[in-house]
């Protein structure tokens, strides 16, 4: 009886996914919840993994155990889909369904302003596509990655407010020991352009690179100081350290509020990935997001629009695969050169 009095007095304080993940790493995981053993269900909740029967729920929650999301029950040897549920700091993904099923997708410009989006984008093509190993640490929610030599380590910490990707590379013969780190709103987009190419084999390192030539031709232009350029919205500032050398580059909305990210570059950190991240960062193409809207850091029209599409989902589903394929591609061997097959020598009653 009283049931349905407390439900509707909890409904009033349960948050809305979308708004209560707006900027934060939310963890996903499931468990099961043991029931009795209903013969009238057959195997249906009889869980293989557990030996057990009971139902499944997909459990949404921050890092210091806020919950934010609970999915419905649904049997125990049926996994809940992970395409229903919210990306880092989203909403949730409509699927709709039909002969071609679609994807709601937003395409948000400009693309520094679009959020963090899915760090898979960085973290899965170097391990499979450019052979960068992983650690495990269950106790520990964070990721790293080594490179093939071992010289550069990636880190992914979980620090919605700070530099939660940060990546280090040890002394080289020609270079000194430089960093690189970018904030967790920081689009994984334009920090892809950053880690491919650290992993290209095909980049002539010994070609001046210029980092300021991209945002001199996206039309960007000097602050203060030579030394300072600012995006034509004023939303990006880029700062270079006159003595050191260092970079700072940072998303803005106003001088009250702290950066929406920064990316940081040590004075050693290649001057060709620095350029790569300022070609990305001008990129004016939008960056896809499913669902996002409700947690942009501002949905102020003079600053950042956004477009809704519907997207197949099998195109959705295989971006992530397509790009790991590409990647893998640079390494790929060349072909080794077809062999001409030599005309054998004359010979007697041979003419040539």
């Amino acid at each position: 009886m009283l049931l349905p009095v407390v439900e509707k007095v909890l409904n009033r304080h349960v948050p809305d996914p979308a708004e209560a993940s707006a900027g934060r790493i939310v963890l996903i995981d499931g468990t099961l919840v043991p029931t009795w053993d209903r013969a009238s269900e057959g195997t249906s909740m009889f869980s293989g993994k557990h030996r057990d029967t009971g139902f499944n729920l997909q459990v949404a929650a921050t890092l210091v155990g806020d919950l934010l999301a609970v999915s419905a029950g649904s049997p125990a040897h049926h996994a809940t889909s992970p395409g229903h549920w919210p990306n880092r700091g989203s909403a949730e993904v409509t699927v709709h369904d039909g002969p071609s099923q679609t994807v709601d997708v937003d395409f948000i410009a400009p693309r520094h302003l679009a959020g963090g989006g899915d760090p898979a984008w960085i973290t899965v093509p170097l391990h499979h596509a450019c052979g960068w190993s992983h650690g495990h640490d269950p106790l520990m929610p964070r990721v790293i990655l080594s490179s093939p030599d071992q010289k550069a380590l990636l880190r992914l910490e979980p620090d919605p407010d700070g530099q939660w990707c940060t990546l280090q590379h040890a002394p080289t013969e020609d270079r000194p020991a430089w960093y690189a780190s970018f904030g967790a709103r920081t689009p994984v987009e334009i920090i892809a352009g950053f880690t491919d190419a650290l992993t290209d084999p095909t980049t002539d390192r010994d070609k001046t690179h210029d980092p300021l030539a991209p945002l001199l031709a996206a039309g960007w232009s000097p602050s203060y100081n030579l030394h300072r350029f600012v995006s034509p919205i004023g939303t990006v500032r880029v700062d270079v350290h006159e003595t050191t050398g260092t970079w700072w580059i940072g998303a803005v909305l106003d001088d009250a509020r702290p950066p929406v990210w920064q990316a940081r570059f040590g004075e050693h950190t290649p001057k060709h990935l620095i350029a790569a991240f300022t070609t990305a960062l001008t990129d004016p193409h939008p960056a896809a997001r499913a669902g996002t809207v409700l947690s942009l850091t501002t949905r102020n029209p003079d600053l950042v629009t956004h477009t809704r599409q519907e997207v197949p989902a099998q195109q959705v589903a295989s971006a992530l695969e397509d790009r790991v394929r590409q990647l893998a591609a640079r390494h790929a061997a060349p072909a080794a050169p077809t062999a001409v097959p030599r005309r054998p020598p004359a010979g007697p009653g041979r003419t040539h």
